[in-house]
């Protein structure tokens, strides 16, 4: 009798669990407007890192920072840049934010918090 209920449980178990791993490719629901305007910041960052860290750099790095992890308090250097060496380490944290995210139907915001290191 023992082993008929230890027999149950593990079918249940397994049953449980690949129904679980079935729906995990139909929940996902990626906002593709997010994804655009996240992955533009990224690669303007990318793009500018040794050319011009402008105001529209500064944007970019807000962008990103709101949503995803950034060393911002590496940033409050003399010159307010983003080391090259800190933003490599960081982007593949913000990847790796992005993949476990991206599934969540992340909205853009209006207004983003400005990083202590760009406040004037």
């Amino acid at each position: 009798m023992k082993n008929i209920y230890f027999l149950i449980i593990v079918v249940l178990f397994l049953s449980c669990k690949s129904a679980k791993i079935a729906n995990n490719g139909d929940d996902c629901i990626e906002n593709a407007q997010f994804k655009k305007k996240f992955f533009y910041h990224l690669n303007y960052i990318e793009d500018n890192m040794f050319i011009s860290q402008d105001s529209l750099f500064r944007v970019s790095v807000t962008f990103i920072s709101y949503y995803s992890p950034v060393s911002t308090n590496r940033i409050m250097n003399y010159g307010r840049t983003y080391p090259s060496g800190v933003f490599e380490k960081d982007r593949v944290n913000i990847l790796k934010w992005y993949e476990e995210n991206k599934c969540n139907n992340i909205q853009v915001k209006s207004s983003h918090i400005i990083p202590a290191a760009y406040r004037n």
